[in-house]
């Protein structure tokens, strides 16, 4: 017979010890380490209540889970929609509404579910359904999901979801890109001609268009990497909002607070890319350098295009950071695909899992299930030479 399972509910990741947390080595786990959930939790991003979910086996931790209860519309990436429209103009804030994630309100493509073994997913996630209901109905929710399972992740818990009675639904692609490469040439010397051709012409017009053969000098003579400490956090903000009021779709907009209480936690990890323009307007990229990894999550500039292309440049600042520090991995995040794959990203599907506790409205979302979660359908780039199908890369 199966030993018991037992699911403890925490209200604050203060009440959780650190390594008690990280049991499944979760601590190379940026958005899942006490840390990172601790800057949400103190930030209420979107307003958002969370709990912290920890299955308990024979006095061992073998599962954890995060919660965030927060309201979102539906509808995000619907656009025009016929029935949509008629849905909306009929049943007013039909799609807008309160949901219990299982996940955190930051979008990321990160799951915030881990289990030590996958063959108890089945009684795991049953135990976190049950405890997800009774929190939706203390706090007057019927909307459930589950979110960003990736595709090892699809087949061993979401068959399990399916079990359930949650229906699966498209989320928006994560990108990734391993380094390979020995030195920044090298790595310039693998890209496809033209898309070779690109980069340079980008890069050289921050040399106002003279030819220069050392490119990564280039780089380096015109993109600072600043530290928590060199960055003014209300600049810094004031410039994200004002990428996030450009924005087509807005996934979720991030506060003053939060990016107070990150620059504090991880100032020892925080790598802004930064480039200054002739007026002395800094453009910034955003990134934690942790382990061998290196996490590309926000851009903050007032410009959108400039004639520097100091956009795309950032990136080629971000390549060059890590190959000369050995990173392993760059993970690139969800949107701005184009931009991402040109330089050698590879977009990967992430899926999420809903359930209403209204069977009726449940059979409703069910029906409009690829209208609400629709796939983006993005054709990977080849812009390598001669490196393996993109398709084959973790």
């Amino acid at each position: 017979m199966s030993e018991k399972i037992n699911l403890l509910c925490h209200e604050s990741i203060k009440e959780v010890p650190p390594d008690i947390w990280n049991f499944n080595n979760m601590e190379e786990e940026l958005f899942h380490s006490p840390d990172f959930l601790e800057v949400l939790e103190n930030a209420k991003v979107e307003d958002s209540k969370m709990w912290y979910l920890m299955a308990i086996k024979e006095k061992e931790v073998v599962a954890t889970a995060v919660l965030s209860l927060f309201k979102i519309s539906l509808d995000l990436f619907i656009g025009e929609n016929a029935a949509v429209k008629w849905i909306n103009k009929n049943f007013p804030g039909f799609f807008k509404v309160k949901i219990l994630f299982c996940g955190t309100p930051v979008s990321i493509g990160h799951k915030n579910l881990s289990l030590k073994n996958d063959s108890e997913a089945q009684l795991i996630l049953g135990l976190i359904e049950k405890k997800m209901k009774d929190i939706a109905v203390n706090n007057k929710v019927k909307h459930l999901i589950t979110k960003e399972l990736d595709n090892s992740k699809r087949i061993s818990w979401g068959e399990q979801l399916l079990k359930l009675n949650w229906f699966e639904g498209f989320s928006i692609p994560d990108v990734k890109m391993i380094i390979r490469w020995k030195t920044y040439q090298e790595y310039l010397k693998s890209i496809r001609t033209s898309y070779r051709r690109q980069i340079k012409s980008s890069l050289l017009k921050m040399n106002n268009g003279q030819k220069i053969t050392d490119l990564e000098k280039l780089i380096t003579d015109n993109i600072q990497i600043l530290s928590a400490g060199e960055v003014d956090v209300n600049e810094f903000f004031e410039k994200y909002m004002a990428v996030m009021n450009r924005a087509t779709v807005k996934l979720e907009t991030l506060n003053l607070p939060f990016f107070e209480n990150l620059f504090e936690k991880y100032q020892k990890d925080i790598r802004i890319f930064s480039y200054t323009n002739a007026n002395r307007d800094r453009s910034y990229f955003f990134t934690i350098h942790k382990h061998d990894t290196l996490y590309f999550l926000w851009t903050a500039r007032y410009e959108n295009k400039d004639s520097k292309d100091i956009y795309f440049n950032l990136y080629q600042a971000m390549i060059s950071y890590a190959i000369q520090h050995k990173v392993k991995l760059l993970h690139l995040g969800q949107t701005a695909y184009y931009a991402k794959m040109r330089i050698g990203g590879v977009h990967h599907p992430r899926f999420v899992y809903f359930k209403c506790l209204n069977r009726f409205q449940h059979l409703i979302l069910k029906s409009l299930r690829l209208l609400i979660f629709p796939e983006l359908k993005l054709e990977q780039l080849n812009v390598f030479q001669s490196l393996p199908n993109p398709k084959t890369t973790p």
